[in-house]
């Protein structure tokens, strides 16, 4: 009887939910599928603070997901700001990072990338060595592109034998050869013909060499 109680309380939390965020539900495949995932996490989430923050969160992902990312980095910032201690806050920050570049905020995105890896380096290894790449993007799209090359270069080195080192340290290369780093340029492209012969963009990589090398 208590399973038959426990199934009823959550099937009628769920049917709330659902309720209250119908626009977002009825956004397509997409929405829904991700509407599911949050959905799933809120109600696995203990405690009043951690709901409440995995609920602001779910929803900056909707909102991310549905072209609104501004609402998005406002959800983000509240879990930031008022559950740090949430299981939830490392995620929101690096979304809230993301949702200011989407807004084409670099210099506020990159402060967030930042914030992220000072504060959460030991939560996810591959998503730190995408904040440093997150900080990369943004220095780029600022113009600074020898900073951006060393965020490159930084990511990769945190996943050594991962399928995006490869991609990183491309991404490196052509940042110092837009600073005209010929140097830092040249051992990026290296490090790919050495450490990843299967790279898939391996050509790619050959023919911008070759154009370092001119530099």
């Amino acid at each position: 009887m208590l399973k038959e109680d426990r199934l009823v309380t959550t099937t009628f939390q769920l049917t709330e939910f659902v309720q209250t965020h119908t626009k977002q539900i009825l956004i397509g495949a997409a929405g829904l599928v991700t509407l599911l995932v949050v959905i799933f996490f809120i109600f696995q989430s203990k405690g009043s603070a951690q709901k409440q923050a995995a609920e602001l969160y779910g929803q900056g992902i909707i909102e991310l997901k549905t072209g609104n990312p501004q609402m998005a980095a406002f959800n983000f910032r509240t879990v930031v700001d008022r559950y740090a201690g949430s299981e939830w806050a490392p995620m929101a920050c690096f979304q809230l990072a993301n949702a200011a570049f989407i807004l084409k905020d670099y210099t506020q995105a990159a402060n967030y990338y930042k914030q992220y890896v000072d504060k959460y380096s030991k939560f996810d290894t591959l998503l730190t060595a995408s904040a440093w790449a997150g900080m990369g993007s943004s220095q780029e799209a600022l113009h600074n592109h020898n900073a951006a090359g060393d965020f490159y270069f930084k990511a990769a080195t945190l996943v050594p034998g991962s399928f995006m080192a490869p991609q990183y340290l491309l991404s490196a290369g052509r940042a110092y050869a837009s600073a005209k780093n010929k140097i830092k340029a040249l051992e990026c492209y290296q490090k790919i013909f050495d450490q990843y012969p299967l790279f898939t963009q391996i050509n790619i990589a050959r023919k911008e060499q070759a154009q370092a090398a001119n530099l």
